[in-house]
């Protein structure tokens, strides 16, 4: 691993991402994930009732299981996978389960 992996961790840039699932297919580790929609107040009132449609949110990195290979980077047809220093735990959140 080089200094730029070990500094930083992959995101994927949700504005960008066009949920074209290439780089879950692509991810050996099988650490990119498309989490369940457990976010969202606006449905949440409304799930029993199914009046709401819950959908899955964009695919998110499990930064516990990435070890930073890249594989993901050259299949993204938009280039929403990159190279963060934030890495944010709350956007890109561990994989439960």
């Amino acid at each position: 691993m080089s200094g730029l992996e070990s500094t930083t961790f992959l995101v994927i840039d949700v504005d960008l991402c066009t949920d074209c699932r290439a780089c879950i297919a692509a991810c050996p580790r099988d650490a990119i994930f498309e989490p369940l929609n457990v976010c969202c107040a606006k449905c949440m009132k409304y799930c029993m009732t199914l009046e709401v449609d819950c959908k899955r949110e964009k695919p998110a990195i499990a930064v516990d299981r990435c070890d930073g290979c890249g594989l993901c980077i050259p299949v993204c047809p938009t280039g929403a996978i990159v190279w963060s220093a934030a890495g944010n735990a709350a956007c890109h959140p561990a994989r439960e389960g």
